[in-house]
């Protein structure tokens, strides 16, 4: 599971105590000067000497085209202290900022998440809308 937040308090949100879930204010598009964070989850990882091994990578394509890739690369690699089916975040949180020169539209993020013990990777895709400009009201 991935989301796009825009709670600057998200950690807090996510260190709630046991039997509290987190809510999280999930946004789908972003005006410039607007910042969200992508957070990614996994649950029912294999385990290994009580360890979760997992790797994400992500590919962003915006909408002129231009692609960015980062990964695989370790995101979670911990001891699971809960039930296995209880969802964990992962390491890796990116930051998206509307900024002035960012082209406007729909930006795509295909994100893989793998569990390296089991050898699979799930694929999730988001998007994203993107209004450098300023011209545009949600």
């Amino acid at each position: 599971m991935a989301l796009l937040t825009d709670d600057a308090d998200w950690e807090e949100e996510w260190a709630k105590p046991p039997g509290t879930p987190p809510e999280f204010n999930v946004v789908s598009a972003l005006q410039l000067g607007d910042a969200a964070t992508l957070l990614v989850f996994f649950s029912n990882p294999v385990l290994r000497d009580g360890r979760a091994n997992i790797l994400c990578d992500i590919r962003i394509t915006r909408p002129n085209g231009i692609v960015s890739e980062a990964g695989p690369l370790g995101c979670f690699n911990e001891r699971i202290a809960g039930p296995v089916e209880n969802l964990y975040l992962t390491g890796m949180q990116v930051v998206v900022i509307a900024e002035p020169g960012d082209p406007s539209g729909l930006w795509v993020l295909d994100i893989g998440v793998r569990d390296k013990e089991r050898g699979v990777r799930v694929p999730l895709r988001m998007s994203i809308g993107i209004d450098s400009t300023g011209s545009v009201t949600r």
